[in-house]
């Protein structure tokens, strides 16, 4: 089995998937694509037997800095550290600007700036976007998509544990069942007008 790096940091379903439980998912998931690369490293389709992977948090609000957005790096085999930044680039790229980072690479070069990544792609599986390197382009596009797959597999499994798992049926993803602050305040404001027929 190759060497294996998980580094999770940061957490958006705390009171449903505590840090521990996100931990093994991401333990889980980084078990499988190391299996996935050291087999077709051997059988000569891979041309290094290392990966390097970047999850973004998929709950991050679009006005949120792409940088606070880093959920969880997957380092595989003794290479694996080297590539996770080329990973992260890819991830950050195709979130900034929407579409996948190999389209900065070779559709259109005006898309990419200086100190951005020259190669992709990466990958993009409903809100999770993920990127990985070490292999060749589609071949990285592959290893992302089958690590996000997976990842969002486990975290909706999660998620629909806990709701299982709560005394009566929750209205809120969290173990107060009660609603973020923000939304409170949002239906507290002060409203121009009001009116009511009764």
């Amino acid at each position: 089995m190759l060497a294996i790096t998980v580094k999770l940091f940061r957490n958006p379903w705390d009171h449903t998937i505590p840090d521990l439980r996100l931990y093994d998912i991401l333990d889980l998931v980084a078990a499988r694509r190391a299996e996935h690369v050291e087999k077709m490293h051997e059988r000569g389709e891979w041309p290094r037997n290392s990966l390097g992977l970047a999850f973004l948090n998929p709950a991050a609000p679009r006005w949120q800095p792409t940088p606070e957005t880093l959920l969880a790096t997957i380092a595989i085999g003794d290479e694996g550290e080297r590539f996770v930044v080329n990973a992260i680039a890819k991830a950050a790229y195709h979130r900034d600007h929407g579409v996948p980072a190999g389209y900065g690479a070779y559709v259109d070069l005006s898309m990419s700036i200086d100190g951005d990544f020259c190669y992709g792609y990466s990958t993009q599986v409903d809100g999770l976007i993920a990127g990985a390197s070490a292999q060749s382009e589609i071949q990285d596009a592959c290893e992302a998509g089958h690590a996000a797959v997976t990842l969002l597999y486990y975290l909706r499994k999660a998620r629909a544990e806990w709701k299982q798992e709560q005394p009566s049926e929750p209205h809120w993803f969290c173990n107060l069942d009660a609603p973020l602050e923000i939304y409170t305040k949002m239906a507290n404001q002060e409203p121009i007008l009001e009116t009511t027929i009764s």
